[in-house]
């Protein structure tokens, strides 16, 4: 509906007084701004813990539901794998190193690139994601790191 009467803000401008307290010395804008970012760091600490916990959740029912169903593996990362295969085949790796960059390709959409990076740098030893790559896909796969999605 338009305005049909005189506005109150006619012909002059309220600035109303501010909550902030005012600045007392040079330190207290720099203490002000400390604040604020450790504020932001712990948002984004707090929405990466929300993630991971998630994608843990939905790991453990999928793996309680497919264990009805004789799948032991059933996962996130398992089901990101196959579906990321071919763009992992795309990225040029050898044949038996497809399915485990694409595993690594899904942990890094998925979850987070601190997990993947995790991932990424136990490569090469026994009982990690991938051991067993060659040494041009385990390159391969730490430049993915510095890479963005």
């Amino acid at each position: 509906m338009p305005e049909t009467e005189q506005p109150i803000t006619e012909r002059k401008v309220i600035v109303p007084e501010s909550d902030i307290s005012q600045k007392i010395n040079a330190l207290h804008p720099f203490s002000i701004g400390a604040w604020t970012s450790l504020v932001i760091a712990g948002t984004i600490v707090t929405n990466l813990l929300c993630i991971i916990a998630l994608v843990a959740f939905i790991n453990a029912l999928l793996s309680w539901i497919s264990s009805f169903f004789q799948v032991p593996q059933l996962s996130i990362v398992f089901i990101a794998g196959y579906i990321l295969y071919s763009i992992a085949a795309l990225l040029g790796v050898s044949s038996q190193d497809i399915y485990p960059v694409a595993r690594l390709l899904g942990i890094k959409v998925i979850q987070n690139v601190v997990t993947y990076t995790a991932s990424v740098m136990s490569a090469g030893r026994v009982g990690s994601l991938f051991w067993d790559v060659s040494d041009s896909t385990g390159r391969l796969c730490r430049r993915v790191v510095t890479r963005p999605i």
